[in-house]
């Protein structure tokens, strides 16, 4: 249940799963846009200095109104933006926090809220991009993926569910050295 995840998202608990992670050979792991206040941010510095896995943070995750996390307790860790240039202020500030990665949520939740538009989240990769940082999305729709790719993504956060890769998207994929990563 997220509240007990939320309050178990403390510093002793991060701390202890990726010493967990380091044992387990674990090199590296990404938290992918939801994450709250500047506890992980301190929390990798103190990694860093110490060894073990390594901690790379999207901060708080970027997505047109009501579009960002699927889970209501957990959107108040996500950005809201409607505008070009409210994206853009987005991004500044996340990379002025020191994320690794910028996500960008695109999807309408089956439906039930207006995913992030394309003039959004071109905003949010071009940005990105300028203060040299990676641009994740959070994809459902085929068409949506590809567009993202044309757009400048680098990388999706999972693949489209919506129906099959096709051989455009692979395309696509492989001409943009966009990475993936898989869920079970």
């Amino acid at each position: 249940d997220l509240a007990y995840a939320a309050a178990s998202y403390t510093r002793d608990n991060l701390a202890d799963q990726l010493q967990r992670y380091a044992y387990s050979g674990v090199a590296a792991v990404l938290s992918l846009g939801t994450d709250p206040g500047e506890m992980p941010f301190s929390q990798r510095v103190e990694q860093e200095r110490t060894g073990g896995t390594l901690l790379l943070l999207a901060g708080k995750g970027l997505a047109g109104p009501n579009a960002g996390p699927g889970d209501a307790a957990l959107k108040p860790s996500a950005w809201s933006v409607a505008t070009e240039a409210e994206a853009r202020n987005a991004v500044r500030q996340e990379a002025a926090r020191g994320v690794d990665f910028i996500k960008v949520w695109v999807d309408d939740r089956g439906g039930t809220v207006k995913k992030t538009p394309p003039e959004i989240y071109r905003a949010i990769i071009d940005e990105a991009h300028k203060r040299k940082l990676r641009a994740i999305a959070h994809v459902f729709y085929l068409d949506d993926a590809k567009d993202l790719a044309r757009s400048g993504i680098d990388g999706f956060a999972h693949l489209i569910r919506d129906r099959e890769v096709d051989d455009e998207i692979i395309a696509l994929i492989k001409q943009h050295g966009i990475f993936v990563m898989p869920n079970l």
